[in-house]
């Protein structure tokens, strides 16, 4: 998704992530039969679910790419895997304008899920945990994880 274009739309896995809850809801017998009584409760703690692993793992992509950063910034002592990480990446691209590009992706993700999120019935803005979510997508990944 960063490879010398605009975010757009959003991640495909971000789309296909709360899919199986709706199509279960949205499918004649079992599902629709319990989409008012529990729908609203069952998407609330699923996407709770989903929302706190995102999160979890946008905060280990970041302290990871803190380290990176650090390495990259050292001074080479030897050939081999430093110098492959401070040659990464496109020769041709600016590396922060990659890394906005990866910020709006992030960003684009998170507010779909929430949108999706929004759509079954989930009060997304009492979410705490896709609260935390947001902050982290808003803060970037450049910043302290």
């Amino acid at each position: 998704m960063t490879q010398r274009r605009d975010v757009a739309e959003p991640s495909h896995f971000v789309l296909n992530t709360l899919r199986p809850l709706r199509t279960f809801f949205d499918t004649a017998g079992a599902g629709a039969a319990l989409r008012d009584r529990v729908g609203p409760a069952w998407s609330a703690e699923v996407f709770e679910s989903v929302s706190s692993t995102y999160f979890m793992q946008l905060e280990l992509t970041k302290g990871t790419e803190k380290s990176l950063r650090r390495l990259v910034r050292q001074p080479k002592r030897q050939a081999g895997f430093s110098s492959i990480l401070s040659r990464g990446g496109s020769q041709e691209e600016n590396p922060s304008a990659a890394d906005e590009r990866i910020e709006a992706q992030i960003v684009l993700d998170v507010e779909t899920l929430g949108r999706q999120a929004a759509a079954l019935g989930v009060d997304v803005e009492k979410s705490e945990a896709y609260q935390r979510l947001k902050q982290s997508a808003a803060a970037g990944l450049a910043a302290e994880g």
